[in-house]
């Protein structure tokens, strides 16, 4: 298992540093991810997360040379949904 994090300056995500009721979670990043049968050839990893006080998931299932992943995370102007394949020789 894997955990990371990190503070930002203060102003979350505005660069002009407008926000002026900005909290804790909004300059907050943190992330967890867990690796089943980890080494093997076949595995299942999943991440859990905050970025700026939004939620992050995501998952991965590695089949051979296949690798399978999607993920969702939102932020102040949407939510999104992305998903990705690579083959790795």
């Amino acid at each position: 298992m894997t955990v990371a994090g990190s503070l930002s300056a203060a102003g979350g995500d505005d660069a002009l540093d407008r926000y002026t009721r900005d909290k804790l979670y909004d300059n907050l990043h943190l992330g967890a991810e867990a690796t089943f049968l980890p080494g093997s050839p076949i595995n299942f990893s999943v991440r859990v997360g905050n970025n700026h006080g939004y939620p992050t998931v995501g998952a991965e299932v590695k089949l051979l040379v296949a690798r399978i992943g999607v993920a969702y995370y939102g932020d102040p102007e949407a939510d999104w949904y992305t998903g990705g394949m690579s083959l790795n020789f």
